[in-house]
């Protein structure tokens, strides 16, 4: 069976506390939150000799290739499971889900592409092969 998109937030928001809490500990309460506290974090990562130009996936991922202390590797593992953008599908979601029977609607709009006359989606593209079909039913 397949997970409800609350059911799996609440599974997703978990796993964020936990980053959180772990991120905390290693920078000792510098960088509390490595999903959204990019200048914090990058602040963190030069003072442990590691300077980045950004913590987007590319740069990252080139920075766990190196050698780094192993702290600082386990920090950049962090940044890279809590910034991922599906967390933000899954709010989605659940904000379009009906409320009476759990289903999205109103998820197409005939003429919304700049009035050519083709259906435009309306919301994020959850449905659009990230989620199981099935959840999309």
């Amino acid at each position: 069976m397949v997970d409800t998109p609350k059911s799996l937030f609440r599974k997703v928001e978990r796993a964020i506390e936990a980053i959180n809490s772990e991120c905390a500990q290693l920078t000792e309460g510098r960088v509390t939150a490595p999903g959204s506290q990019v200048a914090r974090l990058m602040a963190w990562l030069a003072s442990e000799g590691t300077a980045l130009t950004d913590v987007s996936r590319e740069t990252v991922g080139v920075a766990l290739d190196a050698r780094h202390p192993a702290v600082v590797h386990r920090v950049l593992e962090l940044r890279q499971q809590a910034a991922k953008s599906s967390v933000a599908k899954l709010e989605r979601m659940i904000d379009v889900a009906s409320n009476k029977d759990g289903r999205a609607r109103h998820l197409l709009q005939f003429y919304g592409a700049g009035r050519t006359g083709r259906w435009a989606g309306t919301t994020s593209s959850c449905c659009a092969g990230s989620a199981p079909r099935s959840a999309c039913r």
